[in-house]
């Protein structure tokens, strides 16, 4: 398979990925709707930080690591649903908080918000596994290391267009003015999906 043919396959299998509702998008269409288009983008440059870590490690032998020490994937398995769950809480318990309060504070918590996007993605260990699965299926046995670097690019900006563009999508002022009003039943229903998410880490096979 030539070089072309590997981009053109990555991306579009990495592509199919990323725009499958998980819980990446949920947390980018929560923050776009109750939150400043700031706290969005440093909430995106996490979940890219994610893919980047997650594509790194998949490019550089992560099937050998799991295969070899099984005890990781299942360290990565409970950590990652443990703390979709504790954001799945954290949302419902946010409900009972003013919403002048929340106003106040999401504007200077950019770092948190980084933190945010970039755990959310790192603790689904689903995502290691799709992305190794990708390169032990794209690659040929030898690859130079140029070459990696920019799939692993490629990869990055495919996940920040997409969640760039639903990141617009739900913060125009349109879906603002709709949603305002369901704040508290957006935080309630966004927590739950983030527990389901969390215990079907959690409790689903690999």
């Amino acid at each position: 398979m030539n070089t072309s043919m590997i981009f053109l396959s990555i991306a579009t299998i990495w592509g199919m990925a990323v725009v499958t509702p998980g819980a990446n998008f949920f947390i980018t269409v929560k923050y776009a709707i109750i939150k400043s288009r700031i706290n969005l983008l440093f909430c995106i440059i996490g979940i890219c930080s994610g893919t980047l870590f997650w594509a790194s490690f998949g490019a550089y032998g992560l099937v050998n690591i799991f295969s070899s020490w099984p005890i990781t994937y299942v360290v990565i398995k409970y950590i990652g649903g443990g703390y979709l769950i504790y954001l799945g809480i954290k949302s419902i318990i946010s409900t009972s908080i003013n919403n002048d309060d929340i106003k106040l504070t999401q504007e200077n918590n950019w770092f948190d918000n980084y933190l945010n996007g970039l755990f959310t993605n790192i603790s689904n260990p689903k995502t290691p596994i799709f992305i190794a699965s990708i390169f032990a299926v794209s690659f040929p046995k030898s690859m130079p290391s140029m070459f990696l670097v920019y799939i692993i690019l490629e990869m990055v900006i495919i996940s920040f267009a997409w969640y760039s563009l639903v990141g617009l999508f739900f913060s125009s002022r349109r879906s603002k003015l709709i949603f305002r009003h369901f704040n508290n039943h957006i935080k309630i229903i966004s927590g739950i999906i983030f527990i389901l998410f969390g215990l079907g880490v959690i409790i689903v096979e690999a």
